[in-house]
């Protein structure tokens, strides 16, 4: 028998849990992909991007930075799915000379990925990442700080009035004082890790969020000790930065290299 009655369209099959739809892209071109994300970026999972995602955010970025490692692209506004902006960094190892020196740079993409792990308000979470082998490529995605780094803080803040001051000393104890806290984090293991010793401490790798709070970025040649072990044999002097490191040569690396720099951050916090 007839009807006036529409039929009810038939209903949309139920999606995955915690899936979403994210579009990156710019007005001339974009890319909506489907993937697992769960409600909180920062619970330390970390999520495998692909191809596709990775030259979409290399699209939405406004600046890029190049280094001897590779290139930096920077998001400055939120990007849909992460709702933040982020900093995509590109680790090429096509220009890396020699298999040693290509394994120690793959080394170093392992161990930035250690960060993922340990959740802490002093330390800049990695958020996703993507490894593309066939073509020595890998890529990693974290949180932008609008401020920058504490050393061109420092830099600009030299050149202003004393009235006009950003870098005010309540700042710079805070400053201090965050850093110091994501020190003894790392140094505490826990049933999921071991101590971690960043190794590379410096005013270059501590970045400021619009509040000025202080986190500490780029795990590179960090170190996990195995449970029970308080220092770490490497075949290489070659460790941190000149200036922030010891000048002694050493081949065993324990928590005192962290303070070490440290010390030496805090000097020039204190006295610039």
């Amino acid at each position: 028998m007839e009807t006036d009655q529409q039929p009810e369209p038939p209903e949309e099959a139920e999606t995955m849990p915690n899936r979403e739809q994210i579009q990156l892209g710019d007005l001339s071109r974009s890319v909506t992909i489907e993937i697992t994300i769960k409600n909180d970026l920062h619970d330390g999972r970390l999520i495998e991007l692909n191809n596709k995602m990775v030259q979409q955010l290399k699209r939405m970025a406004v600046d890029k930075l190049e280094g001897g490692f590779g290139i930096v692209y920077i998001s400055k506004q939120k990007v849909p799915g992460f709702n933040i902006p982020v900093v995509l960094k590109e680790i090429d190892l096509r220009h890396q000379i020699g298999i040693q020196s290509q394994t120690q740079k793959l080394g170093s993409v392992t161990n930035e990925k250690i960060a993922s792990r340990m959740m802490h308000f002093g330390i800049v979470p990695l958020l996703a990442y993507h490894d593309d082998h066939a073509n020595k490529k890998y890529y990693l995605v974290s949180p932008y700080l609008e401020n920058g780094d504490l050393f061109q803080a420092i830099a600009t803040d030299k050149g202003l009035s004393k009235d006009a001051m950003k870098l005010r000393w309540e700042i710079r104890t805070k400053i201090m004082y965050q850093i110091a806290c994501a020190i003894d984090f790392m140094h505490t293991g826990n049933k999921l890790r071991g101590t971690v010793l960043h190794l590379d401490i410096k005013s270059k790798n501590i970045v400021l969020d619009a509040m000025f709070n202080a986190r500490l970025i780029d795990f590179g040649i960090a170190r996990e000790l195995k449970e029970g072990d308080v220092n770490i044999t490497v075949t290489t002097t070659n460790v941190g930065t000149l200036g922030y490191f010891s000048a002694d040569q050493h081949y065993v690396l324990t928590k005192h290299h962290d303070y070490h720099n440290f010390g030496v951050g805090k000097y020039l916090v204190c006295i610039t």
